[in-house]
């Protein structure tokens, strides 16, 4: 099953971009989400919902937001084939989006905590 974070993603991009850019990273990655949410909410067109997608996904990967990666995947790939079936998967990707913000938000604030 996808997780909402993959800690182990994490400790290797903090390791690759520095423990001490972590948090920013993390800010930045809440921030995306939150654009992109609202950016999905606007969206009529098949080519924006693939292009959001598209773009949800890879920064999701990035961070180890395996299930939202997941449903941004099948939104783009139904988007690109044209499938009316994009606007039940929507409310499925917005809900997740959510719940990774939610859950990004609570890990940044142990990190936040630690390290104080």
């Amino acid at each position: 099953m996808a997780k909402i974070l993959n800690e182990r993603c994490i400790d290797a991009l903090a390791s690759d971009a520095g423990y001490d850019l972590l948090e920013e990273l993390i800010t930045v990655f809440i921030d995306e989400m939150t654009h992109r949410e609202a950016q999905v909410k606007q969206a009529s067109l098949l080519q924006q919902y693939k292009d959001l997608a598209h773009s949800i996904k890879g920064s999701a990967m990035t961070f180890g937001a395996e299930a939202l990666a997941e449903i941004a995947k099948e939104v783009e790939s139904g988007a690109r084939g044209g499938s009316r079936e994009v606007s039940e998967q929507v409310p499925v990707l917005l809900q997740c989006l959510a719940q990774t913000r939610s859950r990004y938000q609570g890990y940044l604030e142990q990190l936040r905590s630690s390290s104080a």
